[in-house]
This record gives structure tokens, C-alpha cells and sequence, in this order.
């Protein structure tokens, strides 16, 4: 028979197993690029295998070029969620250097010049927060006029979240049953009270 100690130590663990904080996850995902033809748009696919919830989410277009920025839409696309980052900003100025879009960045997708930085997106990327990671992330890069073309290095995505708690085992449903039945079969006989008449 377990005593009181066995008891409380065996549902205590099974507790914990499935009521434990889920750990903070952030994650750098990497994409290939490509060439940015005159009215054609470039697209590119990151799978991301890990599962958890997203609260936070970066966009790093590595190496982009373009000789005139006000040509390109660029979107960023998971699941039915969708926000643009840039549309046709920057006027006549080249693309030439590494941009990454952050929704804390100082400077707007309006102020987006030659020689890269970091820039707010037009739309705010908390729009993919509480989604799920897993899956199909899809970079688009449109060029919408004709003379200008450039290129994409390559580009990342940047995932932060909670990961998703694992569903317990068989085995940590029985020791927690096993667990909080003995704590309720202890409790009930420190209920009983034995009274004594003189």
C-alpha cells in the first residue's frame, strides 16, 4: 500500500507533466530567392516543421536588389493569413543591401531607401500571432512595370512563440488518475473523526 508520501509525490509529478509552462521558442527559418522579372512575380516557399504558437514574426530579404524600388509589392503569406510588407514605396531609388521588416522597426515602409535596414511593414505582422507555425510560409515578390529588374539572394523568416505542450502519454494519464484517487482515498479517512462518549 502507498503511503502519503508516495501519494501526493505520484499525482504531483503526473501534474506538472501536463500543466508545465511551455517553453519560449524563437526560430530562424531560411529561403531561397531568385530573379525579379519585369511584371512577373517571384515566389518562395518555407516549410517549417516545429510546431508552436506564434507571437512574434520578422522578415529578412537577404541580398535584395532592384533597380527601382517603387516596382515591388512583397507579401508574406501563411495559411489564410496574409500581410504586405511593401507596395511600390520608395520611388525611383535603387534596392541594394539587406531589409528586414519588423513591426518595432524606428522607420516606415515609406522611408525605405537604398542600402537596407529595418522597416515597420504596411501590414503589421502581429496579423500571423496566435497562428500556428507549422506549415507553409510564402514570400512573393512582385514586380508591377516594365525596365526594371533586380534579384533575391535569399531571405529568412524569423518565428517567435510558445511551444505547444505535448499531449501526455498513457502511461502519465494512469499514474495521474492512480494518483489523484489515492489523494482522495487519503482525504476521505482523515475526514472520519471518531467521536467518544464518556
Amino acid at each position: 500500500m502507498m503511503n502519503k508520501k508516495t501519494v501526493f509525490a505520484a499525482a504531483s509529478l503526473a501534474l506538472a507533466s501536463i500543466s508545465a509552462p511551455a517553453s519560449a521558442a524563437v526560430l530562424t527559418f531560411n529561403g531561397s530567392g531568385g530573379a525579379i522579372w519585369d511584371y512577373s512575380t517571384l515566389t518562395s516557399t518555407i516549410t517549417v516543421p516545429d510546431n508552436f504558437v506564434v507571437t512574434d514574426v520578422n522578415v529578412i530579404l537577404n541580398g535584395l536588389s532592384h533597380s527601382y524600388w517603387g516596382d515591388l509589392v512583397i507579401s508574406l503569406t501563411h495559411g489564410a493569413v496574409s500581410a504586405t510588407l511593401i507596395s511600390q514605396e520608395g520611388g525611383s531609388s535603387n534596392a541594394n543591401g539587406t531589409f528586414t521588416f519588423d513591426d518595432s522597426a524606428a522607420k516606415s515602409a515609406a522611408q525605405v531607401n537604398t542600402g537596407g535596414g529595418s522597416f515597420r511593414p504596411e501590414v503589421a505582422l502581429t496579423a500571423f500571432n496566435g497562428t500556428n507555425s507549422t506549415g507553409a510560409w510564402v514570400l512573393k515578390v512582385a514586380d508591377t512595370a516594365w525596365l526594371d529588374t533586380g534579384n533575391l539572394a535569399s531571405w529568412s523568416v524569423q518565428l517567435t512563440g510558445n511551444a505547444v505542450a505535448p499531449v501526455p502519454e498513457p502511461a502519465t494519464w494512469a499514474m495521474m488518475i492512480i494518483g489523484f484517487g489515492a489523494v482522495g482515498g487519503v482525504m476521505r479517512r482523515r475526514a472520519k473523526v471518531t467521536v467518544t462518549y464518556a
